[in-house]
């Protein structure tokens, strides 16, 4: 069995909608050798069906049906089956760009172990929201690809898992997704993954996928209600936290410090904007925050943050020293 250059894992659930603009899109593709593998979650609509009769005309198209587990357990169903040199993740309601996959493969070397690429969102009705506005093409070192995947003043990449190429082999020595894990797990994976690749990282803001945004998705229900769910971005944090004091420089650390402290913070609000009072979750979360972050951290958190309203409340027009002084002691520059 000839074996493919890309393998492309798209896990499916209740998608029959958009599916078919998916798998077209990937079908499509300028660059052929590659092999589709569709994870059919449990879906209770007709993808399952749409999954199989694609693969009935395609040979490069692998059906894979299991009961309902979450995206995390359909990825990693996928690695475990996936023979290509390189690993690309889809969402099932997205498409790629005609010469998207081409785009990524072109900037394989043997110094690079991550290719990334751009992309542009669009809302729910097909409407274009985003798109990156400067082309420009870069490597970066591992220190460096850690450090900017929380930088996203500087790079627009961050912690999405599409538009990416993953080494098989590195993925397949033993990362997999956290199934526990129902927020920030895309972040969690390229982050452990960054810390155990040994090459560079190939960066380019060339549009490669469409992402659209739907009031279905994960983070449009939180707008809605609050999920319990939504604790374990925090705790995907705690994992990172971990990552970076290991792999990564005291440097890198501070930076992603920030992003620590803006998810507890974002979290703390939430469960104060729809009442709910678990005093046990509230502490946890509270004590895992001082164990990696002081006084002096949050102090300078809050200038960065809310330095205009600061500024304002304290009668001054503007805090720019201020704030550059912190921004110093985050991003080092």
């Amino acid at each position: 069995m000839k074996m493919p250059k890309i393998s492309i894992i798209v896990p499916v659930f209740n998608v029959e909608q958009y599916l078919h603009r998916c798998i077209d899109s990937i079908l499509a593709q300028t660059f052929t050798d590659f092999e589709l593998l569709l994870i059919d979650d449990g879906s209770k609509d007709s993808s399952g069906k749409i999954c199989d009769e694609y693969a009935e005309k395609d040979s490069r198209i692998r059906v894979f049906h299991k009961e309902n587990g979450g995206v995390s357990s359909a990825r990693n169903l996928g690695i475990d089956n996936a023979i290509g040199d390189w690993i690309f993740f889809s969402d099932a309601d997205d498409e790629l760009f005609l010469d998207g996959l081409s785009n990524l493969y072109a900037n394989v070397g043997d110094d690079i172990d991550l290719v990334m690429g751009g992309y542009e969102r669009y809302n729910g009705d097909g409407k274009l929201s985003y798109s990156i506005p400067v082309r420009s093409h870069r490597i970066l070192s591992r220190q460096e690809g850690i450090k900017n995947m929380f930088r996203a003043l500087y790079y627009e990449y961050q912690g999405y898992l599409w538009t990416k190429l993953f080494k098989r082999e590195i993925i397949q020595s033993g990362l997999r997704f956290d199934e526990r894990i129902y927020f920030n797990e895309d972040r969690l994976f390229c982050v452990n993954y960054l810390c155990l690749q040994k090459g560079n990282v190939f960066y380019t803001t060339t549009p490669v996928y469409k992402y659209y945004a739907r009031e279905s998705s994960a983070i449009s229900t939180l707008k809605k209600d609050f999920n319990y769910k939504i604790l374990t971005d925090f705790d995907s944090y705690i994992q990172i936290m971990h990552l970076v004091s290991k792999y990564a420089s005291a440097q890198d650390a501070k930076i992603i410090k920030y992003s620590f402290i803006s998810s507890y913070m974002r979290i703390r609000y939430m469960m104060k904007y729809y009442g709910v009072q678990d005093s046990k979750e509230k502490k946890r979360m509270k004590t895992i925050l001082h164990q990696y972050v002081s006084s002096v951290d949050l102090l300078q958190y809050y200038f960065i943050r809310y330095g205009r309203q600061i500024a304002k409340s304290l009668g001054m027009n503007r805090v720019n020293i201020i704030k550059k002084v912190f921004r110093k002691y985050w991003y080092g520059k």
